[in-house]
């Protein structure tokens, strides 16, 4: 592949889409209980204020709100990349999981809705944010993020040994595709990755993200509001910044053919010589800057 996505590619990709979020009140520390039921996974990640008396209900002090988006630009990839860690024991498993939990808070693997057209109630259906379920998160995110990758690289070839590294989509899945009437529908299993990615990340939105309005302080008038999303716990955080991305599709984004940066194709360049803004673009760009294609073109030819 050309080059790993970075947390300034989710922010660019924010900035082409448009969008906002919200606050998730989290506790100021979390701890690792373990389960000694076997129906259960082990390890149950839960907030101190739970376990120690110390803390009334209404101690706000245990507590705290703060914006994952706008705090840790990095937050859907920072997640993706926990696949790539040493998890060869339990004890490693459970370091990683609760390490993320206390910077971040938990993921909300557990928490439930239920939406009709005359009501709107949320719940926790569980109160257990599991180990387990937190690396089956942790896969889920690995595999979209690997997947759209090789998909700005046109990396037609790193379809199969990605299925092989994340079997969250069996291979079998992408030969009933190759052998059905579809195949030109997506153009080959780099267009049904792609597919696939997108449809992961709007179910993930789908139940965990949501639109909202939001009136400024001031003079109540309609040009006071403003759009965008909010989330109803840190998984809809993060794939709302993986659907900005998606959404930001190739028409305003594009990779670096040198350092693998995402070029963004729609912001023009300010004018240096007056206060104007300069032109878009060409929508065939290939380097981020005229250093890159010298450093390309010197390396293409060392390599003669």
């Amino acid at each position: 592949m050309q080059g790993r996505l970075r947390g300034k590619d989710l922010a660019i990709a924010q900035g082409l889409v448009g969008g906002s979020g919200s606050s998730l009140e989290v506790c100021k520390d979390y701890v690792l209980r373990q389960e000694w039921v076997k129906s259960v996974p082990s390890g149950d990640l839960v907030p101190v204020f739970y376990l120690e008396p110390r803390y009334d209900h209404d101690d706000r002090d245990a507590w705290r709100w703060y914006e994952p988006i706008e705090e840790h630009k990095n937050l859907f990839i920072d997640f993706a990349r926990l696949a790539d860690e040493d998890r060869s024991s339990q004890a490693r498993s459970n370091e990683i999981a609760l390490e993320w939990t206390r910077k971040y808070g938990p993921l909300g693997t557990s928490r439930g809705y239920y939406r009709d057209r005359h009501l709107f109630k949320r719940h926790q259906a569980s109160p257990h944010e599991y180990v387990d379920h937190f690396f089956e998160e942790v896969e889920r995110a690995a595999t979209v993020l690997a997947f759209y990758e090789a998909s700005l690289d046109r990396d037609e070839g790193a379809i199969f040994p990605l299925l092989r590294r994340f079997p969250s989509w069996p291979i079998n899945l992408f030969v009933s595709y190759s052998d059905s009437d579809l195949t030109d529908l997506y153009g080959g299993n780099l267009g049904f990755a792609l597919y696939l990615v997108t449809y992961d990340v709007v179910r993930m939105v789908d139940a965990f993200a949501y639109p909202k309005l939001t009136l400024q302080p001031g003079p109540s008038r309609p040009s006071a509001l403003t759009s965008g999303y909010g989330f109803h716990n840190l998984l809809g955080a993060m794939y709302l910044q993986m659907y900005w991305l998606v959404a930001a599709g190739e028409k305003h984004v594009t990779r670096c053919r040198h350092c693998g940066r995402l070029i963004n194709l729609t912001a023009r360049a300010s004018n240096r010589q007056g206060g104007r803004k300069g032109r878009k673009p060409r929508k065939d760009t290939r380097f981020c800057n005229d250093a890159c294609r010298q450093r390309h073109h010197q390396d293409k030819m060392k390599n003669l």
